[in-house]
């Protein structure tokens, strides 16, 4: 097991993952000074952000149904890692891609793209 959301497994042999992004970013607040460079002051602690991004071939049209669901639920959710510490999220976005169609209708290439932000009392 690579991670969960919840109760949403990511198995390396069932999820081909390309990339989990971890960002860190800060906040600043800029004060412009005549005839001097500009004044930075740090005005809140830091926003943490993950995306993952991947590609599922051949398998089920209702691969993200669960984690659908779990983000329909607009709640705090738990996320870990096999060898971090468990934080909780919020999933903001899930974004899928379907490709390579069969004469049927049923697609074979589903890409994706899950977007969270951690969440702080």
């Amino acid at each position: 097991m690579l991670g969960m959301i919840d109760d949403f497994k990511f198995e390396m042999n069932e999820t081909e993952f390309d990339s989990i992004s971890h960002e860190i970013s800060f906040e600043w607040a800029e004060s412009k000074r005549i005839g001097n460079h500009a004044k930075l002051q740090a005005v809140g602690k830091s926003n943490e952000s993950f995306t993952f991004s991947g590609v599922l071939i051949l398998k089920s049209v209702n691969s993200f149904d669960d984690l659908i669901e779990i983000a329909s639920r607009q709640k705090p959710v738990v996320l870990s890692f096999v060898n971090e510490s468990s934080i909780k999220v919020v999933i903001l976005k899930i974004k899928r891609d379907m490709s390579l169609f069969l004469k049927t209708g049923e697609f074979i290439k589903q890409g994706f793209n899950i977007e969270l932000k951690r969440w702080h009392l």
